[in-house]
């Protein structure tokens, strides 16, 4: 049946903490499965290019696939923190999908960031420099891939205690 346009939506009343927790659970979803994809499909991709190819093709898929994860990171941070301030009853919950969105950050800034310049700049690397970076990259990666799927997993574990 399509919708008519004026007969009202069912769940359309929602209670607003319930919609926030939805849409953190949405975001956290996208995030943590776009984190997974990179993990188990474009990584082992990666891995198996010898070193210049490789840098040919991270430069053109690179900054394509960060452009789509940083607001996916940012939408989560911000989504989860507010779940943890406002939604008081499982606000623990909550502050522990928070923390673990929060523990992604510092893997992108520190490792993930840096290592990304790298592989764009100038092609000032060895081989094997570049081969013990693309391992540490993926290894790092796996890391922030797991704090996302066990955020994800406590926050669809909160909304479904939603009353």
């Amino acid at each position: 049946m399509l919708y008519d346009g004026i007969t009202p939506i069912k769940g359309a009343d929602l209670p607003l903490l319930t919609r926030l927790q939805f849409l953190c659970v949405i975001f956290l979803g996208l995030f943590s499965g776009a984190m997974l994809f990179i993990a188990t499909c474009i990584a082992p991709y990666w891995a198996a290019l010898a070193p210049d190819i490789f840098r040919e093709n991270f430069r053109v898929l690179g900054p394509f696939v960060g452009d789509k994860m940083v607001p996916l990171m940012g939408a989560s941070i911000l989504l989860s923190a507010l779940c943890s301030v406002f939604c008081k009853e499982d606000r623990s919950r909550w502050s522990v999908v928070f923390g673990l969105v929060v523990l992604i950050v510092p893997t992108y800034l520190v490792v993930h960031a840096p290592i990304n310049e790298l592989f764009l700049g100038p092609d000032l690397l060895s081989p094997v420099e570049l081969l013990e970076l693309r391992r540490r990259w993926i290894t790092w990666h796996w890391a922030r891939t797991f704090a996302g799927l066990s955020a994800f997993g406590i926050a669809v574990i909160n909304f479904r205690n939603v009353k």
